[in-house]
């Protein structure tokens, strides 16, 4: 990251087409300088947030809450997202080949027109979920399926074992 990015807020960074490039998010909240990894409340204040247009290329999100967040033409390849949750997140036609999704929560997500290829989407909860787009290479081993739709998707190299598609809308 780039000296300014060291020293402003996250909450200035995030902001309308933000671009952040092999960065990794750390956002602590109050800036005291003390640690606050360890309470629930630090990343809260990027939920709901609106990534319309970012370039979020490579970063590391690893355990952030960005539940409601707009992701909608945004650039987010080769980004890691796993154990974080994007509950009732909007993904819509935006950049995200290599994305790694890893036992993220993912309830409810809305992923639509994205250009999504090698995406892991391994031990996730896509529980009521809505996939619709180009699926390719990605992998949902283990993901748990239960009401969701990938019914206007086109699968191509797609591996679904071991995840349990009951209820799931593949048609």
């Amino acid at each position: 990251m780039s000296f300014i990015a060291r020293i402003l807020p996250a909450w200035v960074l995030l902001a309308y087409g933000t671009q952040i490039e092999a960065g990794t998010l750390v956002a602590y909240g109050d800036h005291s300088g003390e640690d606050h990894r360890n309470e629930n409340h630090s990343q809260e204040f990027l939920r709901g947030i609106n990534l319309t247009l970012a370039q979020l290329n490579s970063c590391n999100f690893t355990g952030t809450d960005f539940t409601d967040a707009d992701f909608t033409q945004a650039s987010i390849w080769g980004s890691v997202f796993a154990d974080g949750i994007l509950r009732r997140a909007i993904i819509h036609d935006s950049y995200m080949p290599g994305v790694d999704f890893t036992g993220a929560d993912l309830r409810e997500i809305s992923i639509t027109g994205s250009n999504s290829f090698d995406v892991r989407y391994d031990d996730t909860d896509l529980t009521g979920a809505t996939i619709s787009t180009y699926i390719v290479g990605a992998t949902f081993s283990g993901a748990r399926m239960n009401g969701a739709s990938l019914g206007s998707s086109y699968c191509w190299e797609t591996d679904f074992i071991g995840a349990p598609l009951e209820g799931a809308v593949l048609s």
